[in-house]
């Protein structure tokens, strides 16, 4: 006579512990779904030193926490925290995606607004808010990747431009200081908003990197227009050329940088592994010059409305 079989208590645990074992194979964070594919063929990079190894954080996640769930928690927690394969793979404007798009997109304009309209009180609580948000989620993904082993001098230092812009961007709506609203309106928004639109994370919704990501880098966009559109703020042409040339300048020091420790921060050394615009350039070093023709028509594209309204 046939009886049901229930797994006993070895077994669950086996099985949790295979789940574990399968959770902890840490990848490069570099395939995505639909078009964020690692590239075959890597790029022809700066001839300077190979990164140093020694320089990661070589920590693992403790099997610990999935051997105390059964294999449906475990699941849930796959798709919100885990690291390697993702159980929900971030799809470029798949449904997910393009709802987090609209969803951050009416919370922005609603901040916008009533920034404007708000009294002084409303305006301090709306930048403290967006301070908050980009502290959070900074210091969440520094700890996820230290959680999973994924932390290193290579990768994680706040040395990209959305990286360092998170700091201006809380510096500036902490302080108001003049000399980081330039800052804010062009590095901001121009760095930040394909990191909206492209994401670099192979996490799709409701994983914590997808939904940080998403939040830090709409919210440096969102600082950006707050400095033109609450503040009032109108960059001036010597604005304008001091931001170009202080990114020159610290286009410079991250070079020497990345040379110095084997990083390839700002990208500036060889492309990035994973899929971007970057692909259909030309290698090193001529895609650095296509980055500078970009650069310069993003900036005057963004301060031709300003001086025309003071021509006007």
């Amino acid at each position: 006579m046939e009886t049901d079989h229930r797994p006993n208590h070895r077994e669950i645990h086996d099985t949790n512990r295979l789940r574990g074992q399968q959770g902890e194979w840490i990848g490069e964070h570099r395939r995505v779904a639909a078009g964020q594919w690692r590239r075959e063929g890597a790029s022809t990079p700066f001839p300077g030193p190979s990164p140093k190894a020694s320089l990661s954080l070589p920590l693992r996640a403790s099997p610990g926490l999935r051997e105390g769930t059964n294999c449906g928690e475990a699941g849930v927690l796959d798709s919100f925290f885990s690291a390697g394969d993702p159980v929900n793979p971030f799809v470029i404007f798949g449904g997910a995606h393009l709802l987090s798009l609209a969803m951050l997109a009416v919370v922005g304009y609603v901040a916008l607004r009533l920034g404007q309209s708000g009294s002084e009180e409303t305006r301090r609580r709306i930048r403290r808010g967006m301070m908050a948000l980009l502290l959070v989620t900074f210091v969440e993904g520094h700890v996820w990747h230290v959680f999973h082993g994924e932390w290193a001098v290579a990768e994680r230092l706040p040395l990209h431009l959305c990286g360092a812009m998170v700091w201006v961007s809380i510096y500036g709506l902490w302080t108001d200081r003049p000399w980081t609203r330039p800052l804010m309106y062009y590095l901001g928004i121009a760095g930040a908003i394909q990191g909206v639109l492209q994401p670099d994370s192979p996490y799709g919704f409701p994983h914590v990197r997808f939904v940080a990501t998403m939040i830090s880098h709409a919210t440096i966009v969102v600082a950006g227009l707050w400095v033109i559109l609450v503040e009032e703020y109108a960059p001036s042409l010597r604005s304008t050329l001091w931001t170009l040339a202080l990114v020159h300048v610290y286009a410079a020091v991250i070079f020497a940088f990345n040379l110095l420790v084997g990083t390839n921060y700002l990208y500036i050394v060889e492309k990035p592994e994973s899929a971007s615009l970057m692909d259909i350039f030309p290698e090193w070093p001529w895609y650095l010059l296509v980055l500078e023709g970009l650069l310069l028509v993003i900036v005057v594209g963004m301060y031709l409305p300003f001086a025309r309204l003071r021509r006007a």
